[in-house]
């Protein structure tokens, strides 16, 4: 099989792009300031609320940023964006793909998570909130090019894996 790119529209990868560079910049500018421009002992508590606060503003805005990534399909499984960078999900490490948990609708045009084995703690973030899992995940939004060929390779992948071991 050759390598296949699904990717989103020009529009979504901008804002995707904006979003991960928010999220690497502006809590550590928050931070700075915060250091910066209060009484160092008196205002201690106010540093270490903006530093949570910080925290959780940079896994909130990579979470949106990336429920839009690009993936690669070759034959021996995914490649899913992360970071500017490619992370493999081999065809072996997935569990299950079922439509993501929250979203209303058709299920043609429903969000897919897919539950695999072995990604980064940043993708466990993604099983919990879109597939109620502790296993690690990623989303694919159905504003990607050939959605549905996907969606039903994945399933396909997935399938063959349980019927081998069945």
């Amino acid at each position: 099989m050759a390598p296949r790119h699904h990717s989103h529209p020009r529009y979504m990868q901008w804002f995707k792009s904006i979003l991960a560079v928010l999220a690497l910049a502006f809590p550590p500018y928050m931070i700075w300031n915060s250091f910066t421009s209060v009484v160092p002992i008196s205002s201690l508590m106010e540093i270490i609320v903006t530093v949570i606060l910080s925290f959780f503003m940079m896994v909130s805005l990579l979470v949106t940023a990336y429920f839009f990534q690009d993936i690669w399909m070759d034959e021996e499984g995914l490649q899913i964006e992360f970071l500017w960078k490619k992370v493999r999900v081999r065809w072996i490490d997935m569990i299950e793909a079922k439509p993501a948990w929250g979203f209303l609708g058709q299920e043609e045009k429903c969000p897919l998570i897919v539950l695999v084995k072995g990604l980064t703690l940043f993708h466990r973030v993604f099983g919990i909130i879109y597939g109620i899992s502790i296993k690690p995940g990623f989303v694919i939004f159905p504003s990607i090019s050939d959605f549905q060929k996907l969606k039903v390779n994945i399933q396909d992948h997935i399938n063959n894996k349980k019927m081998k071991r069945d």
